[in-house]
């Protein structure tokens, strides 16, 4: 039988009072990471970012779940994790957390297209590679000979 419209008025409110639950879980959540995030900067001795920690993480919460399946698991608490690591400003290098995180395991350079020694290195690695991925309006590589 199909719900009535006051079931999902009902329904509707439990869900937002959920919500506002785990709102408030994260605001502490937060509050305890900006805790470690001084404990790790008062004591040189433990390693800023620790990914095999968000590895461990992860692997708990899926198996403890029966609802999700790993890879909405791993979405949702990547996600939540990148949020609180992005609160720990700045780490060696003057890299960001964030883009540590999102850039763990990836190897980047920059290169001035400007000059010709910079262009030699990208027509090189341009050889070498399967993909190049780039963010400049269209053509605008063509125009700089790369097509």
């Amino acid at each position: 039988m199909p719900e009535s419209p006051s079931d999902l008025e009902e329904l509707r409110r439990r869900i937002d009072e959920i919500d506002n639950r785990l709102q408030d879980l994260l605001i502490e959540r937060t509050g305890i990471v900006a805790r470690v995030a001084e404990a790790k900067r008062s004591n040189g001795s433990v390693a800023a970012h620790q990914p095999s920690r968000e590895a461990e993480i992860i692997r708990r919460l899926i198996a403890r779940s029966r609802d999700f399946a790993p890879a909405t698991l791993v979405r949702i608490w990547r996600e939540l994790l990148s949020a609180t690591v992005r609160q720990q400003g700045a780490i060696k290098s003057g890299l960001s957390w964030y883009f540590a995180a999102f850039n763990r395991n990836k190897r980047s350079l920059s290169l001035n297209l400007r000059s010709e020694e910079g262009k030699a290195v990208l027509a090189r690695l341009i050889a070498e590679s399967d993909v190049l991925v780039e963010n400049y309006r269209p053509g605008v590589l063509a125009e700089m000979g790369f097509d």
